[in-house]
């Protein structure tokens, strides 16, 4: 088990949001004295970034499993991986300002919103049946969604997360662009390191929306796609 509280390149650091509520965030530092800043997003590569950032670390042999498992199919020594895995990092933080400084690397990964719920639905759903939302039919989790309840937080909007203006940023990237996080990350590390593909459970689904939970996807994700016009 890792304590993730005493790592000498890695610590935890807190931000008060707006609404008198504090975040949490992992802090990176590297050997020039500079710091990166992840804002993780779910459905976002958000595994395959933090397993990523352990290798980084040189601490990924400690969580050697198979992430694309169901959760429900892991034995006890494979949840006991996972809950170290989820100390990592805090989890599905509100969005809570970092000012920018110099030496200083706010990174995040951005989606479409219609793929990521898409994804959110193939991979939550039908593939890991999660306990909220759990054998829902699309029409019923927008419904559900629409009167604001996100019991399944793997749905809440990326703005949540993210907040609303992507300046607030210095390397932010779309997910089908993840290679220039993979470059950013490898360069602030000065190391050569791959991203790993995960959670890639849900794929064998197919899932084909009419026009009409089009039209209700884009109105419930509508902050998200304002703060990709500001990209």
């Amino acid at each position: 088990m890792i304590d993730f509280k005493n790592l000498k390149n890695y610590k935890f650091i807190a931000s008060h949001n707006n609404d008198g509520n504090t975040s949490y965030y992992g802090l990176f530092l590297n050997t020039n004295h500079e710091k990166l800043i992840y804002f993780p997003v779910p459905k976002n590569a958000n595994t395959s970034l933090k397993l990523f950032l352990l290798d980084h670390l040189g601490l990924l042999e400690n969580f050697n499993i198979n992430f694309n498992k169901k959760q429900s199919d892991l034995d006890s020594k494979e949840m006991e991986i996972v809950r170290n895995y989820f100390d990592f990092m805090p989890l599905k933080q509100r969005y809570s300002p970092i000012p920018k400084n110099q030496g200083l690397i706010r990174m995040a990964v951005i989606r479409d919103p219609l793929k990521r719920f898409i994804s959110s639905y193939k991979n939550r759903i039908l593939f890991h049946k999660d306990h909220h939302f759990g054998n829902l039919k699309v029409d019923e989790v927008l419904e559900i969604l629409e009167e604001g309840h996100f019991a399944n937080s793997h749905f809440l909007p990326q703005s949540y997360f993210l907040g609303k203006n992507p300046k607030n940023f210095d390397l932010i990237k779309d997910v089908k662009n993840i290679g220039e996080i993979e470059d950013g990350i490898n360069k602030f590390f000065g190391q050569k390191k791959k991203i790993p593909k995960l959670q890639t459970g849900g794929n064998e689904f197919e899932l084909e929306l009419n026009n009409r939970q089009i039209k209700r996807i884009k109105k419930i994700y509508r902050e998200d796609y304002e703060f990709l016009e500001k990209l």
